[in-house]
């Protein structure tokens, strides 16, 4: 199955990214300008979201994919991958604020 992908921001990059990581036959959608950028060799173009965990900073999980959960929840679309990736993002969050997660009793 071929994917399109509409834009290459966080939350395309990354699911494009991740799809194409696993071997899938994705296509983004983006400006050419954007594409240009994209393709150039050492190319630094990356997600927000992307530099915000390589930095070690707080992520906009909730945000981004939060919302993109959310909405899909609303009109009944299934979308196990968003919400395992938002699961994980929300450990990671958890985790950065150095939180393990585990209430105290």
């Amino acid at each position: 199955m071929r994917l399109l992908v509409v834009g290459a921001g966080s939350t395309g990059g990354y699911f494009g990214g991740r799809l194409a990581q696993a071997g899938r036959d994705v296509t983004f959608l983006v400006r050419p300008e954007r594409a240009a950028r994209l393709r150039k060799a050492g190319s630094t173009q990356t997600s927000s979201m992307y530099r915000d965990l390589a930095q070690g900073k707080p992520i906009e999980a909730d945000t981004i994919i939060g919302d993109l959960l959310t909405r899909a929840r609303q009109r009944n679309v299934a979308t196990p991958l968003i919400a395992a990736a938002h699961a994980n993002l929300s450990i990671y969050q958890v985790r950065a604020a150095g939180n393990s997660g585990v209430p105290s009793v």
